[in-house]
């Protein structure tokens, strides 16, 4: 029988694929996913991943999610609300458990401390890729800090509230200051010469600070003012909210948002409508009017959940209160219902609500988290 002529096989390797086909699907993929399986498959798709334009590209199109903490269980949440209906996820740091005190994000990194504690070591690093960075110890009390992007210089920076303790020298004699570190070139803190006052207390040491790509932003209901840091000019300012507030019976809940590269001020009413406000220029104080949202379906989803007394008694004690802005969706909790979370789309004017898994209730305000491969250190 005469030999079979032999038939070439045809290369099926994705390898013969052009480059940038390869970084046009690999762009698509979970930054764990990459991290921990796309990067072993090959020499090639090794670089690609850990090419600084495709970590840039990627984390411009990667999903931001809400971290979200559960005290009752010591654990971290996130929340996906890009479907119809909110998603509620576990999330596991893959770090150290001791350093798992205390957590501030920025554009997927994460600042991680054990507390506000006397000579406190302070981490930043992404838990996708377990890259951290150990930062110059403090040898002061810490009041609250807080971890953000200065978008012009593309630095990240770490902003600390100190105290003095008695019998302790510091910078320029102040007894509450400001400390600066950029990360990955400073390596030791730069103390602003402000001197902050008791009456500032109020802001600083109550609730984590709303930070933006050019500022961070200090607000508590019940000041009559906002202190506002310039991560750039690296300077302190006090700033006024648009309208002076009073628990009337018009306005029963403020709260402060941010909004992009600002922040929003929230009013609302005891009927449930909200106006919403945000600084539209810093250096003048200039604040417009950006949103009047009807308290309707929120009342309606409200009657849904609860019985009637239960609902008449909120209208007068408590109401649901605006904890982050998502794209197109707000999310709400209520103060009398520590298990059900609210959402509000802006481009439907609908309300829904979701229950939280075996009785999980949420005490922190949600951050937002960037799955991606940032490293900025």
């Amino acid at each position: 029988m005469p030999p079979q002529p032999q038939v070439k096989k045809r290369e099926t390797s994705i390898t013969i694929l052009p480059e940038e086909i390869i970084f046009n699907i690999l762009i698509c993929l979970p930054a764990h996913v990459l991290y921990n399986v796309m990067r072993y498959v090959c020499r090639q798709w090794r670089r690609i991943i850990e090419d600084p334009q495709f970590v840039n590209t990627h984390f411009l199109l990667a999903t931001t999610t809400l971290l979200m903490h559960s005290p009752k269980r010591s654990r971290y949440y996130l929340l996906d609300l890009r479907e119809c209906h909110a998603r509620l996820s576990g999330f596991e740091f893959n770090i150290p458990s001791k350093y798992k005190y205390q957590i501030y994000t920025c554009n997927g990194l994460m600042l991680i401390f054990r507390g506000l504690v006397t000579n406190c070591t302070y981490y930043v690093g992404n838990p996708i890729t377990r890259r951290a960075l150990a930062l110059p110890r403090l040898s002061f009390r810490v009041v609250c800090c807080a971890l953000a992007f200065e978008a012009s210089s593309e630095v990240y920076k770490v902003v600390v509230v100190y105290r003095t303790e008695k019998g302790c020298s510091m910078p320029y004699n102040l007894d509450l200051g400001c400390a600066i570190l950029t990360v990955g070139i400073d390596n030791a803190w730069r103390f602003l010469n402000y001197a902050l006052t008791k009456e500032d207390m109020t802001l600083l040491d109550t609730r984590p600070p709303i930070t933006s790509t050019y500022f961070v932003y200090w607000a508590h209901p019940f000041n009559h003012y906002i202190l506002a840091l310039d991560l750039k000019s690296e300077s302190i300012k006090r700033i006024s909210p648009p309208l002076s507030f009073r628990c009337t019976q018009y306005i029963n809940i403020l709260n402060y948002l941010a909004k992009g590269n600002s922040i929003s001020v929230w009013y609302v009413s005891r009927n449930f409508s909200m106006e919403v406000w945000l600084l539209k220029d810093y250096t003048s104080e200039e604040w417009v009017k950006i949103l009047y949202i009807d308290g309707e379906p929120i009342r309606n989803q409200l009657r849904k959940v609860m019985s009637l007394d239960k609902y008449e008694s909120s209208r007068k004690y408590a109401i649901v209160v605006p904890r982050s802005w998502y794209g197109k969706r707000i999310l709400f909790d209520a103060l009398f219902m520590k298990s059900h979370l609210f959402v509000y789309d802006l481009e439907t004017c609908g309300c829904y609500q979701f229950d939280v898994e075996y009785g999980e209730s949420f005490s922190s305000v949600p951050m937002h988290f960037v799955n991606s491969l940032t490293w900025g250190c």
